[in-house]
């Protein structure tokens, strides 16, 4: 049976992740080093990864449009220009990068802010192959500059935001930087005034109502905190007056939205952020009759590279006993 939580009304408040370290600081330092908590964040918050000196040429040949990535000092740039015949630059225009999206542990992609309008960059820097090109979606249909950050997008690779109604890619006050620990545990007003208060007898054999942990929800709605930007689909329809920011953990992800998923896609023909419809497709998911999450496998607390091939290995062996397996 699910708890009631007390931190799913509206009316309780964001605090941050700084809010959390004074208690969690552990956990909260772990975090910081995961591709989540790495989310986004402004041009050298992050260790440099890409090449700016060799290799930072792109080329569009479907729209006769060239891409140069540069660095000065601390900044990063992106150049368009276009040549003639002859060779000869008859279009140019740079831009600055104003924020960073993607942890890099398998890509990057680059914002620039336009008193408050985000739009997406043309060229992205790819991790695994070490190479820049464009910008996913870029080589159907390349938008340049213009590609804005919807709320959507700047809900699932970064914090809580304020976002200007009516607008399509307008973010007002300050940008956060990362996905915070109240995207998975739900907004942390309530935690942080009980702990805060000198009345507070906390009692550790009881479940504090005030902030949501996730491992006391339902299987299902463990994976519903996870589905909230792992579960892509072909298209997602809002309830009647709902966005993605109504949704908190320990809601059913139904009751702010329907995730419309193709049922005939070709075998291993995965939307980019599918993770939970992948897993629930999977021998374990189903074997498992319910019980699976994504959590019985991955930490969201702790940077994958901190963990060995053995320790996932043991994580399949919790449940796929050596003496039941088949000699490989």
């Amino acid at each position: 049976e699910n708890l009631e939580y007390y931190n799913l009304s509206s009316h309780v408040s964001y605090v941050g992740n700084e809010e959390c370290s004074y208690c969690h600081k552990d956990i909260y330092n772990s975090y910081l080093r995961t591709g989540m908590g790495r989310s986004f964040y402004k041009p050298n918050n992050q260790p440099e990864i890409e090449n700016f000196t060799t290799g930072n040429h792109v080329f569009d040949n479907k729209n006769n449009l060239h891409y140069e990535m540069s660095k000065d000092g601390d900044s990063y740039f992106q150049l368009e220009y276009r040549e003639n015949d002859r060779g000869e630059r008859i279009h140019e225009l740079k831009r600055k990068v104003d924020f960073i999206v993607g942890s890099g542990n398998n890509n990057r992609t680059y914002l620039t802010n336009v008193n408050g309008y985000i739009n997406e960059m043309p060229v992205t820097w790819y991790s695994e192959k070490s190479i820049w090109d464009l910008s996913p979606g870029y080589e159907n249909i390349n938008m340049r500059f213009n590609r804005p950050i919807v709320e959507e997008c700047m809900h699932c690779h970064n914090g809580y935001n304020s976002f200007e109604k009516f607008s399509v890619n307008r973010f007002t006050d300050k940008i956060a930087e990362g996905i915070s620990c109240e995207r998975c545990h739900g907004p942390g007003q309530l935690h942080v005034e009980k702990h805060r208060s000198p009345n507070n007898a906390s009692n550790e054999s009881h479940i504090d109502r005030t902030i949501v942990n996730p491992a006391h929800l339902s299987a299902d709605l463990q994976m519903d905190v996870c589905r909230q930007c792992h579960l892509q689909g072909e298209i997602s329809v809002f309830k009647s007056g709902k966005s993605s920011t109504d949704f908190r953990p320990g809601m059913q992800l139904s009751s702010v939205k329907t995730v419309f998923i193709e049922d005939q896609l070709p075998k291993g023909d995965f939307r980019i952020a599918s993770h939970g419809g992948r897993l629930s497709l999977s021998a374990c998911f189903v074997e498992s009759q319910g019980a699976m999450t994504c959590t019985t496998c991955h930490n969201p607390h702790e940077p994958v590279q901190d963990r060995s091939r053995d320790y996932f290995n043991n994580q399949c062996l919790n449940c796929h006993h050596p003496q039941r397996l088949s000699k490989l």
